[in-house]
């Protein structure tokens, strides 16, 4: 019965892959570095060009509402009314209840505004968190000297603390995306005036509070966050208020913090939706108190007054932005011009944070997936086991020279061996490198200058030895050449005594 023919080993070892892998880390780093750059680089592109055409796209719009507003402002209200046709009399209806529409209308659309949007107007009047600052103020002096009361003090204080730069802090600190001029609402402060003589000192009481500031917030956390940036304000601010009023001593004696109901803030929502509803009606009834006829002539002075607003605003703006820059401009349309370039470099092409992650991501996947794929479908010698596994040769490190030499020595002798050939399927390199060194007592090596595969003489070398050494290397020898000659090896008789193994 014919023997089976050695087919090339086709194992693979997970872990030993994952190792392999593993060690090509730089490649990796340097992958990462390369993809982090290419998608950082895309995505600050492809920002700029979404800027660049929200920017043109305004510029459009903007151009077309100044053409707009400049066609309809071409008029003004006495050349409507003249060329209505309508009578003196009609007309002085007409111009009454334009002006009463769109008087109430935008008074209608900031109340509306100010309900969806103020703080005080969110909060539920059965469950408002309040904290409770009190400071007590005093001052001394010389008989007969004048000195302010606790009043000033309080005002001077709660001065510093009332205005746009502290609200803005506090809007920032509670990550709420409302105007943060709403806070004015929130924080209030007071003065107990307990102003005193004690014979020829004038001082302030100290048996209670003489400054009071109440916060009022939706929740216990928002609240606390307001009184702490509010008790750092009022620190900070001691030496102005020095400097305005006199030398004093402020202290925090009281700090109060708790859930209640406050039935004034439930008054104050009522009052403000029912203005909300006396304005929609003032709305309503101005524009029902038009006869048909009258439409075209009350649509053309209520869009006259929206233009004309409108340029108003867009000039009050322009000034705004050129006075912050400390320049006064020239004409209106210079500072047009200008407030528009501010605004385009106001807003910068941004590297979005996820592009880089998603870049570090893909250099760690595309280098794993790359060596994976290389391990998976590498048919070359990937471990020395894989020769005792897929061959059943005992395999040893090319090092263990010594252990090697007895091995031999002791197969030789043992079955009358005279002559070894040592042989590698990558050629005669790979061999010198296994052998030399190697030199079993009693033995003669001799080592191969190619395969007998390829060489005749090689061949007839191989005939006339009594036992074959394999060589091979890792991550380069071939399985199908390893195959090849070992199973010429069994087809001449000639035993495969062990494989010698060198890594790469």
């Amino acid at each position: 019965m014919a023997q089976e023919k050695i087919k090339p080993y086709e194992g693979i070892d997970i872990w030993h892959m994952i190792c392999h892998v593993a060690k090509s880390w730089w490649k990796m780093l340097i992958a990462m570095a390369v993809f982090a750059v290419l998608l950082g680089g895309l995505s600050y592109y492809r920002n700029a060009k979404g800027l660049k055409a929200a920017a043109e796209a305004k510029e459009a719009a903007d151009e077309k509402k100044e053409e707009s507003l400049s066609r309809i402002l071409t008029m003004d209200e006495e050349e409507i009314l003249e060329q209505s046709g309508l009578s003196q009399k009609a007309a002085d209806e007409v111009l009454y209840y334009a002006n009463k529409y769109y008087y109430n209308k935008k008074q209608y659309e900031r109340q509306n505004n100010y309900l969806k949007e103020s703080v005080l107007m969110q909060m539920d009047p059965n469950n408002v968190w309040t904290t409770t600052l009190y400071y007590d103020l005093s001052v001394s002096g010389s008989a007969g000297e004048e000195r302010p009361s606790d009043a000033a003090f309080a005002a001077s204080y709660i001065a510093k603390i009332s205005n746009e730069a502290v609200y803005d802090e506090i809007a920032k600190e509670l990550g709420a995306d409302i105007d943060s001029g709403y806070f004015a609402e929130v924080i209030t402060g007071s003065c107990l005036d307990r102003l005193s003589d004690v014979e020829d000192v004038t001082v302030i009481s100290t048996d209670s509070e003489d400054m009071k500031i109440v916060i009022r917030y939706t929740d216990r956390a928002g609240c606390e966050k307001i009184a702490g940036i509010i008790k750092e304000k009022i620190s900070a601010s001691n030496g102005a208020v020095t400097g305005e009023v006199g030398p004093h001593t402020i202290a925090l004696v009281g700090e109060q913090t708790e859930q209640r109901s406050d039935g004034e803030l439930l008054n104050q929502q009522r009052n403000q939706i029912s203005a909300l509803g006396n304005l929609s009606d003032n709305v309503i009834n101005a524009r029902t108190n038009i006869e048909t006829s009258e439409e075209g002539v009350f649509n053309q002075l209520v869009e006259y007054y929206e233009a004309r607003d409108a340029e108003k605003i867009t000039a009050i703006k322009s000034i705004e932005a050129e006075e912050e820059e400390g320049n006064v401009p020239a004409s209106s349309e210079d500072v047009s011009e200008g407030a528009a370039a501010d605004g385009e470099n106001a807003v910068k092409p941004k590297v979005s944070k996820k592009y880089v992650a998603l870049g570090l991501f893909l250099g760690i996947f595309v280098i794993g997936a790359w060596e994976a794929c290389r391990y998976f479908f590498s048919r070359t010698l990937k471990q020395g086991k894989d020769l005792e596994e897929g061959y059943g040769l005992s395999t040893y490190d090319k090092e263990d020279k010594a252990v090697i030499s007895m091995v031999l020595q002791n197969k030789c002798k043992k079955n009358g061996w005279n002559k070894l050939y040592a042989v590698s399927s990558l050629g005669r390199d790979v061999l010198e490198e296994a052998v030399n060194g190697l030199k079993p007592e009693g033995v003669k090596l001799v080592e191969s200058k190619e395969s007998p595969l390829k060489d005749e003489d090689e061949l007839k070398i191989l005939l006339e030895s009594d036992g074959v050494i394999l060589s091979e290397k890792l991550n380069a020898s071939s399985h199908k050449e390893i195959a090849r000659l070992l199973e010429l090896c069994r087809e001449l008789e000639k035993p495969v005594i062990c494989a010698l193994v060198a890594g790469k």
